[in-house]
């Protein structure tokens, strides 16, 4: 009777494992049908991403471009920021996704000859001082800085007719303000 005892606990284990490995860890997993790099997708009517394309993060892993579960897209926001032009960042001890305009930075001077310029695109916000390094002619702006009538100089550099005028100090820039430079004139932006 002894045996039939221990075999008796050996054969309830056996159920009992059974149960909990045959049917309880199968009910933890999940099953998800979804889609992977299924969709292209477009900005502004330009492809930015084609199906079966993955996305290759910072630390070199590739994950899929797009995500399609229950009929809802997905795409990582490290590549949705890029798409955007956005810089996508991660707050480990606040666990936030942190989502911003990129940053231009400026080198300590640029060049700029005949053209319209538009601050925050083709340079960043902040305080020049311009110099002509060569040519001469008008530059001008809507600038808010300088109020309603805005920026009207004409600059030379040296051995032009407007030598006398070849620089623009402490100009303040703000993003959304524009200028053009007209004539053969090059001015020097130096940020200060």
């Amino acid at each position: 009777m002894k045996q039939f005892q221990k075999g008796k606990g050996f054969i309830i284990g056996v159920l009992i494992a059974t149960l909990v490995f045959g049917v309880a860890l199968p009910a933890l997993g999940v099953n998800l049908d979804v889609l992977l790099n299924f969709a292209n997708i477009k900005l502004n009517g330009e492809v930015v991403a084609k199906e079966g394309e993955n996305f290759t993060l910072y630390n070199g892993d590739e994950v899929p471009y797009s995500i399609i579960y229950k009929g809802t897209t997905y795409v990582p926001l490290a590549n949705f920021g890029r798409i955007m032009g956005k810089d996508v960042g991660w707050d480990n001890d606040t666990k936030t996704v942190l989502i911003s305009d990129k940053q231009i930075t400026a080198p300590s001077s640029i060049l700029f000859g005949a053209g319209q310029y538009v601050v925050g695109e083709d340079i960043a916000a902040g305080t020049y001082d311009c110099k002509a390094v060569s040519g001469s002619g008008n530059f001008i702006g809507d600038v808010k800085s300088l109020g309603f009538m805005g920026l009207n100089e004409i600059l030379g550099a040296p051995g032009t007719y407007w030598e006398d005028t070849p620089a623009y100090n402490g100009l303040r820039l703000g993003n959304g303000d524009t200028f053009t430079i007209h004539g053969d004139l090059q001015i020097e932006f130096v940020k200060r």
